[in-house]
Order: C-alpha cells, then structure tokens, then sequence
C-alpha cells in the first residue's frame, strides 16, 4: 500500500472542526462547572457568616448585662446591649422594654443583615409579648436561634430570625 506524498501530512477539515467543537464543549462545562461550584462555596461562606453573627447576637443579649449596664437609662454612650440584670440569669423587664430596632442595628448587628426578634411569656402562645425588627420578606436563607429565659421569674422564649438584607 503506498501513501501518495501529495497527500502526507494533510488535515481534512471536518477533522478539524470535529476537533474544535469537542474542545470548545470542554472548555464551556469547565467553566459552567467552576461557576457552579464557585456560587455554592460563596452561598455556604454567607450562611455561616450568617449563622456565627446571629449566634453571636443572642449570646451578647442574653447573657451579658451591655455596655455600660444601664445602657436602657442613658443610651447617649451605648457600646454593646444587653438583657442581663444585676440578678444573674435574670433578664431585665425594663432593658427588654427599652430595645429599639436601629439601637440594636448600630451597636449589635452587621448592617449586611436584618432580624426579628420575637419574646413569648410562659406559656407560649401564638403572639409575641415584644417584637422588635422587621418581617422576612423575600428571602429563603433565614437563621432562626431560640433562647430561654427568666423576665420577673417566669419563662419567656427568645426566638431570633436573622437574614441577608443585601
């Protein structure tokens, strides 16, 4: 069989167009692969932001007294809020009662963030005894944190609901 030298080393072109479409293929399911795979690590970094700070938040709140502790009375010079009164595990009904939305924004929580804060008195019924913050609307990442704790000696639920207002 004798190859023909006016045909060595020739290339069809449907070889070459073949070649380039499978090439190309590759490159586009990488790059749709890298893009997938970069959201689903920025989304799961978000939500751990996310739940770290709301956590945070309610330790902060419910187990510290502020900064400085009668932060309720003289709020010119608030650095932290805290529930806690002078009686250990004791929340304090007048700290509770003098939480405001934008106090807790600027002192408490990432701005990058918003919250509802809800508190229920034993026993727990459908509406809360104090609502602070704003409803989720239009999001499908919410952190929900829940605490328990004493107000005047009786048990109130503490339920956070945190979420990316960005």
């Amino acid at each position: 069989m004798a190859i023909s030298k006016s045909r060595k080393g020739q290339v069809f072109s449907t070889d070459v167009i073949i070649a380039f479409i499978i090439f190309a293929f590759i490159i586009i399911s990488l790059f749709g692969t890298w893009n997938y795979a970069y959201q689903k690590v920025d989304d799961t970094s978000k939500r751990n932001d996310l739940e770290i700070v709301s956590r945070q938040f309610m330790t902060s709140l419910m187990e510290k007294p502020g900064q400085p502790s009668n932060w309720h009375i003289n709020s010119s010079e608030t650095k932290s809020i805290g529930l806690i009164s002078k009686q250990p595990n004791q929340i304090s009904a007048d700290k509770l009662e003098a939480l405001n939305y934008t106090k807790l924004k600027q002192t408490s929580f990432k701005e990058k963030y918003d919250f509802l804060l809800e508190v229920y008195s034993y026993p727990f019924n459908e509406t809360p005894d104090y609502s602070i913050g704003l409803e989720p609307t239009n999001t499908n990442e919410i952190v929900v944190v829940n605490r328990i704790g004493l107000i005047n000696n009786q048990y109130s639920k503490f339920i956070f609901k945190g979420w990316n207002s960005e």
